[in-house]
């Protein structure tokens, strides 16, 4: 007898038998009894077992229940029976509940391999419409230390690490609450006081009316990629910071030598002048054919290769101290990048050398070259070094031939500056561009810091130089800066 005479579904749990042994058929009938809430139906049901029951309402749905024992899933379909005893519907067959039953199996599995994915790269948290956490995947568990009891039930409030303002937090509820995806970086604190950076994406799932019913995290650890970009922050200001003080040492230096090195100059005139006189007032006495000079006059001629001596050591190390000016200078100056006719800076440093390549005999090419960007100032540097290393570095056994050309690949402007002079040896290659650094000490006129300065100079600008060379043949600098672009502003730092 049915002790439920209002509305009474009926449930049929034939796909048991394609997971079970045990051949066994269940039939539960309940009832909504009038004024009773859905979640606590009444259940009556023959069988060797009792499967609860959620009232769905009216139509045919699925259930899926687990063998406690066998851990083992049962699909079941119901219908609708109506008052007379019929079904409303058809009831489903074998063949239904087969095929209905291995494509839930085969969902199941890859919903489980999926998750297993998942899980291995992601921290993956869901939440309620009031951020409450229900579910926390393991790697949650073990980024935080918090078990999944601490964190189910609780906000993420457990793992704030008190680092964000309170505008940050807001602004991102903003977004998810009105349904759109936020994408961010968090700084959280685990539960023994440690700190862990998490790249974050927060994605709304709409319900009713198109309102976050609730929210889920998924997030990647970059604990190990922030700690390197603040170590690797950290070295550049230090470096910045010693290049800084290395430049005002070499400043000062070049400066405060400026004033002795005058006085030696100075000083050195004046002992010339005073030996002139001397001269003048010890004439050479009269020699017979054949005699050796007087000695006041050796001492005189050793007095004046002293002298001259003084003056070309004081002028090397003039040239020394103004080339080093130079170069701390290239780190204080403003830069003002902007659109520079290379062929312009050319001609003029072409102007101030035009005697040096005269008497070097030498033949200069220069072929159309495109505009760039650039510091007017500090082009002029590198275009008027490269010039006079060509120079000083000519092979004296034939005339100098230099040409300079130019190109454009994509947003990049390269410039070639080719010689036929003396070339430069392997084992001098890397070093070329150090401070001081010169290929013959005794050979030319260099201080070893005129590709120093280009370099330098290059590098405030964004650019480069790189060399390619055959000892005896020549040598070709390549200078690479950024090419001009339609929009490109002027830009001063």
């Amino acid at each position: 007898m049915n002790p439920f005479p209002k509305k009474i579904f009926i449930l049929l749990t034939a796909a048991a038998i394609f997971y079970t042994l045990v051949h066994y058929s269940v039939w539960i009938v309940y009832s909504k009894i009038h004024g009773l809430p859905a979640d606590e139906a009444v259940v009556w049901a023959t069988g060797e077992m009792t499967l609860p029951v959620l009232l769905l309402g009216a139509g045919m749905y699925i259930l899926q229940h687990r063998l406690i024992r066998r851990l083992r899933w049962l699909a079941d379909e119901a219908v609708k029976i109506q008052n007379g005893g019929e079904p409303h519907g058809p009831l489903p067959g074998e063949d239904h509940i087969s095929k209905l039953s291995s494509a839930l199996h085969s969902a199941a599995v890859r919903e489980r391999e999926l998750r297993k994915a998942m899980d291995e790269h992601a921290i993956v948290a869901v939440t309620d419409r009031q951020g409450r956490i229900t579910f926390a995947n393991d790697r949650f568990c073990g980024i935080s230390g918090y078990s999944r009891e601490d964190l189910i039930g609780n906000t993420h409030k457990i793992v704030n690490s008190n680092r964000h303002p309170k505008e940050f937090f807001r602004a991102m509820w903003k977004t998810i609450a009105s349904g759109r995806v936020w994408r961010g970086t968090i700084e959280n604190r685990a539960k023994n006081g440690s700190y862990y950076f998490v790249a974050t994406t927060i994605v709304p799932i709409l319900g009713k009316n198109d309102k976050p019913g609730h929210y889920i995290a998924v997030r990647t650890d970059i604990t190990d990629q922030k700690r390197t970009t603040a170590q690797l922050s950290l070295l550049s200001q230090e470096l910045e910071a010693k290049n800084k003080d290395l430049e005002i040492l070499i400043h000062a230096a070049s400066h405060d030598l400026k004033a002795p090195l005058v006085n030696v100059k100075g000083f050195a005139s004046v002992i010339g002048e005073h030996m002139q006189s001397l001269k003048e007032l010890m004439p050479a006495a009269g020699r017979k054919g054949g005699s050796s000079p007087e000695p006041h006059e050796e001492i005189f001629h050793e007095i004046e290769e002293a002298v001259n001596f003084i003056h070309a050591s004081a002028g090397k190390m003039d040239a020394l101290l103004g080339g080093l000016l130079l170069f701390s200078k290239l780190g204080k100056k403003s830069l003002e990048l902007q659109t520079v006719d290379p062929g312009k800076t050319v001609e003029e440093s072409l102007g101030a050398t035009r005697f040096q390549l005269e008497a070097a005999d030498a033949r200069v090419t220069v072929n159309e070259l495109p505009p760039c960007r650039a510091d007017p100032h500090l082009l002029g540097q590198v275009v008027s070094n490269l010039i006079d290393n060509a120079l000083k570095y000519r092979d004296p056994r034939r005339p100098l031939r230099f040409e300079i050309s130019g190109f454009r690949t994509g947003g990049k402007c390269t410039y070639r500056f080719e010689d036929n002079g003396m070339g430069i040896a392997k084992e001098h290659q890397e070093r070329i561009f150090d401070l001081f650094h010169r290929l013959n000490p005794r050979a030319g006129e260099g201080h070893g810091l005129g590709l120093a300065i280009v370099r330098r100079a290059l590098d405030r600008m964004g650019g480069e130089v790189t060399l390619e060379s055959i000892l005896d043949q020549g040598t070709v600098f390549s200078v690479t800066l950024s090419a001009v672009t339609e929009s490109a502003p002027a830009l001063k730092t």
